[in-house]
């Protein structure tokens, strides 16, 4: 720091410096300007305060940051749909007796009704499932589960049968919405992406020695 200029004489009339601060004395009529030495040296650096720590941010998530979802193999895939297609048949199974039988076009038209409240009640129970457990019956046959692909949260019903509708009556069209789990890395096919499910599996138990010491 520069030196301290020298101090006035007794004798010496004041400079503005020392009018300036007696001026700001008396305005701000302040305590601990009693103290105030205009000639004193300067502070360095290092006898400045540091900052305080920042307080610790916490970021709260629905799980999708940790999800990682144990994939079925395709064999698991196939028995539940397999299952699901067979509980599917049975209840259009009223309205496909109807329409075997020779007759006049009222009988068609009751034929399609019934497929039509058949196809829609198996849709409402396999929704009612999904969202209560992530299963319906193929799923309980096969171990899987169907969630949501973010977080791994349980679908809500209305997604649950949008799934439903998607892969009985889009994904089967040349088989392409079933041929796209080939190609993904999590075995979803085009009705899973569409109602951004995914399929999982309960995880597997594993064991090591550490698990066995005391």
């Amino acid at each position: 720091p520069p030196a301290p200029p020298p101090p006035a004489s007794p004798g010496a009339p004041p400079s503005d410096i020392d009018e300036l601060i007696a001026r700001l004395h008396d305005e701000m009529d302040l305590e601990a300007q009693d103290d105030f030495d205009p000639h004193a040296p300067l502070t360095t650096p290092v006898d400045a305060s540091r900052p305080k720590r920042a307080p610790v941010i916490v970021i709260e998530s629905a799980g999708g940051i940790e999800f990682d979802p144990e994939i079925p193999s395709l064999a698991a895939r196939f028995v539940g749909l397999a299952v699901d297609l067979a509980a599917l048949v049975l209840f259009l199974l009223p309205g496909l007796l109807v329409a075997r039988r020779d007759g006049s076009d009222l009988k068609f038209v009751m034929a399609g009704a019934l497929c039509g409240i058949g196809f829609v009640g198996a849709m409402a129970l396999y929704a009612r499932g999904i969202a209560a457990s992530g299963q319906w019956l193929g799923n309980r046959v096969a171990g899987t589960y169907v969630v949501d692909a973010r977080n791994g949260a349980p679908l809500d019903t209305g997604r649950a049968a949008a799934r439903w509708v998607m892969r009985f009556l889009m994904s089967p069209v040349f088989a392409l919405g079933f041929l796209a789990a080939l190609r993904d890395s999590q075995r979803r096919t085009f009705h899973d992406t569409a109602a951004g499910a995914v399929v999982t599996r309960a995880a597997r138990e594993t064991w090591s020695l550490a698990d066995d010491r005391p």
